[in-house]
């Protein structure tokens, strides 16, 4: 199905190749590992949004 049919909230879901990838390997890492980056990547994503939010 093309992306331009699929409804809004479904777009959303749609990542390209390397982000998959990555997650897959972030997926495959140590729990410890693993949650570390998860914990970085969670970080940055609140700081961005922060950003956005004060900017608006």
């Amino acid at each position: 199905m093309a992306a331009e049919v699929l409804p809004t909230a479904a777009k959303k879901m749609i990542l390209d190749k390397q982000a998959v990838k990555r997650l897959e390997d972030i997926s495959k890492l140590p729990d410890d590992n693993k949650n570390f980056v998860l914990n970085l990547f969670d970080m940055a994503l609140r700081d961005f949004k922060v950003k956005k939010a004060h900017a608006s």
